[in-house]
């Protein structure tokens, strides 16, 4: 009788399998269980196989100095790279490090064996400046927002609150002088959102540029600020510091809402910028061009309104961009990409991009006159990626508040 109980069990657990199989592949086998588990052991295994080690550096040099004008993170001499992920013709490892007291960067740099780096609320510096809690409570996402280098001197531009003034300043680093005050934005605090500050810096052929935004989400004054030839936000400026820090200013381009990154790729100016809900744009800056916000975008308002276009688009006041995600990726930073990559899809041109909302960072394959995305393929990771650099083949990518990544892409051998 147990014989006979024992048959039927494993005849019942064997159409059982089958049959959850057999609906995995009608349904598509990926949504099956135990398809899912399979794939998660081939995942931990592939960790293991393919667990490689870097060295970053042959200079062993002191540990970082208490005297640095930004935080410092020694590196250790070699990195083991845990995680992987499959490209079309490439395979990327990396490995995510924990460094000291990181949270939202503003500037971000690596050096030999060394991660200089500061956070947007650095209190030694804002102290410094005179600013504290009081100029940051009554405005959303206030702090440093970048930090550029000009003249062999460092300069931090910072948006914050007085009394009832929001506004962006630049001021000379780490001494604190300040440069210059941009105009009073026209809206109460919580009509503003300095995340939408741009700051984004780029030296180029004697002209240093400094992007600016509209910080708001809604307020219909600020966005207008975009397409107004004498305020400074929603631009491309090109800026001038001289000797005795006088600051004078002129407007590249206009119309953009949340330029965040910007970059020189093949002589030519590359902005990546922040749509409203959905319009994310890769744009190249020419000067004296409209790049049309507020009243040309390919997302919509955060209210669900939709941005009246019209024929816009078909116009020639309005340069469209290069390439529109939507929905938003959280754009954030944009470079060369890994030579490796570029070399092998030549003569197509690569730009790369990375993602807070997608914790990822985009290769995306370019005409080679660079007027037309081709395709794009997707390294993902688990962090958001704020600011990154590709150094030849090896990546370095600050995230929000989870340390930074390491990897270093090759070519793959399964093909």
């Amino acid at each position: 009788m147990n014989i006979k109980k024992n048959k039927y069990l494993i005849l019942f657990i064997t159409i059982l399998i089958f049959g959850i199989y057999f609906f995995g592949f009608y349904n598509g086998i990926k949504r099956t269980f135990p398809y899912k588990i399979l794939s998660n052991i081939n995942k931990d295994i592939k960790k293991i196989i393919n667990k490689k080690t870097i060295e970053l550096s042959k200079i062993d040099k002191s540990n970082c100095s208490t005297n640095e004008i930004f935080q410092c993170f020694k590196l250790p001499k070699a990195i083991s790279f845990n995680n992987s992920s499959d490209l079309n013709s490439f395979i990327f490892d990396w490995q995510k490090i924990e460094v000291n007291n990181l949270k939202k960067l503003a500037y971000f740099k690596f050096e030999t064996d060394k991660l200089f780096y500061l956070n947007q609320d650095d209190e030694k510096f804002l102290s410094k400046i005179n600013l504290n809690d009081k100029n940051f409570d009554n405005v959303i996402h206030g702090g440093i927002k970048q930090i550029f280098q000009m003249n062999d001197k460092y300069y931090a531009y910072v948006g914050y609150s007085n009394k009832d003034c929001t506004l962006l300043s630049i001021f000379e680093f780490p001494n604190g002088k300040k440069i210059t005050d941009f105009p009073c934005l026209p809206a109460e605090f919580d009509q503003l959102d300095l995340n939408n500050t741009g700051g984004a810096f780029l030296e180029y052929n004697n002209l240093n540029f400094l992007t600016t935004g509209t910080p708001t989400t809604f307020n219909k004054k600020i966005n207008d600020l975009a397409q107004d030839d004498d305020s400074p936000y929603g631009k491309v400026l090109t800026i001038e510091i001289d000797e005795k820090n006088n600051f004078n200013y002129k407007i590249f381009s206009k119309g953009h809402r949340n330029p965040q990154g910007i970059s020189l790729i093949d002589d030519k100016i590359f902005s990546v910028e922040h749509g409203p809900r959905g319009g994310d744009e890769l744009n190249i800056i020419y000067k004296n061009e409209n790049y049309g916000w507020p009243l040309f975008s390919l997302g919509s308002t955060y209210q669900l309104d939709e941005i009246p276009n019209g024929n816009l688009s078909d116009n020639k006041f309005f340069r469209e961009p290069i390439f529109s995600f939507t929905p938003s990726i959280g754009i954030s930073s944009i470079e060369k990409c890994p030579n490796l990559y570029q070399q092998y899809y030549k003569p197509y041109k690569c730009i790369a991009i990375s993602s807070l909302r997608t914790n990822a960072i985009y290769l995306v394959l370019m005409s080679d006159n660079l007027n037309k995305v081709i395709n794009y393929e997707k390294i993902e990771f688990e962090s958001r990626i704020r600011k990154f650099k590709f150094y030849d083949d090896f990546l370095i990518a600050g995230t929000d508040y989870q340390g930074v990544i390491f990897g270093k892409i090759s070519k793959s051998t399964n093909n």
